[in-house]
């Protein structure tokens, strides 16, 4: 379940604390996928937005430029790291383990959650947008 609330204390023994970016309509939707497949209610999804402060060891820019996993005191996995944590955790998620911990899978998964993350609000069908001018210019040359 999707719960928008202040951090919590201390984070419990299994249990996780994912912030993410509650104003963005696409990161909102993967909360509402991963939160319906968490069927044992491991993670807590927090959108940073509803913190008074950061939690210790991370800034507001930190949370505004990726998502974040606690899992412990200050235990952080960003971006990519904390969507493979998370599929440790998710059990429905557990078949992706094996590929995302083959080795260089941590460059490309880098590279496309960096990609993402800067396309975020963006995203409306789940494709990235264009953005370099060529592209722009063709597509203006096509629409007219």
């Amino acid at each position: 379940m999707v719960e928008e609330r202040e951090r919590p204390g201390p984070v419990a023994l299994g249990r996780w604390l994912c912030y993410y970016d509650g104003n963005c309509g696409f990161c909102r939707g993967i909360v509402r996928l991963l939160s319906s497949l968490d069927f044992f209610g491991r993670v807590t999804w927090i959108p940073f937005q509803s913190l008074e402060t950061p939690p210790v060891g991370l800034s507001w820019e930190d949370l505004e430029a990726a998502v974040y996993l606690e899992r412990g005191p200050a235990r952080f996995y960003r971006g990519f790291y904390a969507f493979r944590m998370l599929s440790a955790g998710i059990i429905p998620l557990a078949p992706l383990l094996p590929l995302l911990w083959l080795p260089g899978v941590r460059f490309l998964g880098e590279a496309v959650y960096a990609r993402i993350a800067r396309n975020r609000c963006h995203l409306i069908d789940g494709s990235l947008p264009e953005t370099s001018p060529e592209t722009l210019e063709d597509q203006a040359e096509r629409d007219g």
